[in-house]
């Protein structure tokens, strides 16, 4: 039976977008914690700067938590002066790329051009960049190549096992991360959906495996004094220290490994002309016995059937994208398949069907439904995406507004 920590030894951290500080409560037992402390940044990169790996796990596309991330790189910067920035927003066979750029050997129109840059890359993943650029840090791109994620789901993982940018190992049995992975993406079973989400799981895993070998990798080839790695990645990547954390674990048990996660408390209104804030919690976690199990959950969230994102895990950070239908599976088509539409979701309210096959979105065609995922975690609820589906023989163009989950 999988069992689940106390929050003793961890601290828990709130940030603020307007100012410096973040606030922790005392590292005791939850039943003793009473009102947060304040807690400078400083502070809190004195307690990470003795690590060997830090997971800034965060929720993408949130501004107030990567301008918070981005002054804790340049505080561990102060600390460990050999540092390298990981990051899962760039792709393994982007590494020449962006070395080129750290070096100024090419332009940033350049780099632009021939980099794969997420969505969001000026307002979140630019400046931690352009920090390592100035500050002579390598960049390690450390995540699967989103065709060879592709290529997973459509030909299996023994299809691709000589190709250059695959891990050299992928460990596909750990149930709870199924289990974990299966509730992010929505239970198919029972809308033809089952062999799909068999299909996917292995993609999700890779970028895992990626992601700690390139970690490892890099490590080993350093000479001379160890630097501190800082990672970051979205927070499913390393939930309840699963993941890439645990394939870095396994790789190298004596690396001295670090969380910072968060956890969206509340919205907060401060009063005058800026508005409204922010206040989110963020979870520093230490390094454990990982066959303890979830981190910061309680026995009550063992048995919630909210979905979670890999992306977006708190609904109050914006909830995660969906377009609200079940997807079908069907090998022999091309395209993501609509199975039925849910009741005045988004997809129906603009009129899609169920039977309709989705092959392009924002521009970008559609081969399987893995293309449709990728393109949909970029998005965020409230936007507009322009859907194109094959319905019969016919080609119809839609907008639909993305919902949330």
């Amino acid at each position: 039976m999988l069992r689940t920590t106390s929050l003793l030894g961890l601290a828990f951290l709130t940030a603020c977008a307007s100012s410096n500080q973040f606030s922790t409560v005392p590292e005791t037992p939850p039943e003793t914690v009473t009102e947060p402390i304040s807690l400078p940044i400083e502070a809190l990169a004195d307690r990470l700067a003795t690590a060997d790996v830090v997971f800034l796990a965060e929720q993408h596309n949130h501004d107030t938590l990567h301008d918070q991330y981005l002054r804790l790189l340049r505080a561990l910067h102060v600390r460990r002066p050999e540092l390298a920035l990981s990051m899962e927003m760039f792709d393994r066979d982007d590494q020449s790329v962006i070395d080129a750029y750290l070096q100024s050997a090419l332009s940033e129109e350049s780099f632009r051009e021939e980099a794969k840059l997420w969505r969001g890359y000026d307002e979140h993943y630019r400046p931690m960049v352009e920090y390592c650029k100035e500050n002579g840090l390598p960049v390690i791109a450390a995540n699967l190549p989103a065709e060879l994620a592709r290529r997973m789901v459509r030909e299996g993982v023994d299809a691709l096992a000589d190709e250059k940018f695959m891990p050299e190992s992928m460990d596909l049995d750990d149930e709870r991360e199924f289990e974990l992975f299966q509730k992010a993406v929505g239970d198919m079973s029972g809308h033809g959906g089952a062999g799909l989400l068999l299909q996917m799981f292995p993609a999700q895993v890779g970028r895992d495996e990626a992601m700690a070998q390139s970690i490892d990798e890099f490590l080993q080839s350093v000479r001379g004094e160890r630097p501190l790695v800082v990672h970051v990645v979205g927070q499913f990547h390393v939930k309840e220290r699963l993941g890439t954390y645990k394939r870095l674990a396994d790789r190298r048990p004596g690396l001295d490994l670090r969380i910072v996660g968060t956890h969206v408390v509340d919205t907060i209104a401060i009063g005058g002309p800026d508005g409204e804030d922010y206040r989110f919690v963020v979870a520093v976690q230490p390094p454990a016995d990982r066959t303890q199990g979830a981190i910061g959950r309680s026995d009550s969230d063992e048995d919630s059937d909210e979905p979670e994102d890999p992306h977006a895990e708190d609904p109050d950070l914006g909830g995660r994208p969906a377009l609200g239908f079940t997807p079908g599976y069907d090998p022999a088509v091309s395209g993501a398949m609509i199975d039925d539409v849910r009741p005045d979701g988004p997809a129906e309210r603009a009129g899609l069907q169920g039977g309709d096959v989705i092959v392009e979105m924002e521009g970008n065609p559609i081969g399987e439904f893995q293309d449709y995922n990728d393109l949909l975690n970029e998005l965020s609820p409230g936007d507009k995406v322009q859907v194109r589906v094959k319905r019969g023989n016919e080609l119809l163009d839609f907008e639909v507004t993305v919902g949330s989950r």
